[in-house]
């Protein structure tokens, strides 16, 4: 569910990085294949596989299914599909955004990672 989140966050993202109104994003409630066809329409190239994925999701409601009501959904999507997904997106809009953006002074090298862990300082694990 929070990989499902992810990739919408992303890709909101992106569209309002390039000028789409958060209130069309709001019209468009949680469709991950809306915003996918938006994105690409505006110049984010996905690679078809993705694009599809998106469409298969959207299709069969997972996002509000696994959110509202779990039980509903007879099969999930493939975890490693999911994760590919989400670290193409990931990897693609944070490229595309930080290369558009020359008002940013020191911006991260290195695109967002998914699978990186962060470990939590001893201080805040106690």
């Amino acid at each position: 569910m929070l990989a499902m989140q992810a990739i919408e966050l992303w890709l909101n993202a992106y569209l309002l990085h390039h000028g789409v109104s958060a209130e069309a994003l709001r019209g468009m409630q949680h469709d991950l294949a809306g915003r996918g066809d938006l994105a690409e329409t505006i110049g984010l190239r996905l690679r078809r596989r993705t694009l599809a994925h998106l469409h298969e999701l959207s299709s069969r409601r997972e996002y509000l299914i696994t959110r509202y009501g779990s039980e509903l959904l007879g099969s999930w999507t493939q975890i490693n599909r999911l994760v590919a997904t989400l670290e193409e997106v990931a990897t693609k809009v944070s490229e595309a955004t930080r290369a558009g953006r020359s008002d940013l002074r020191a911006a991260p090298s290195a695109p967002c990672r998914t699978s990186v862990s962060h470990p939590v300082p001893a201080a805040a694990a106690s």
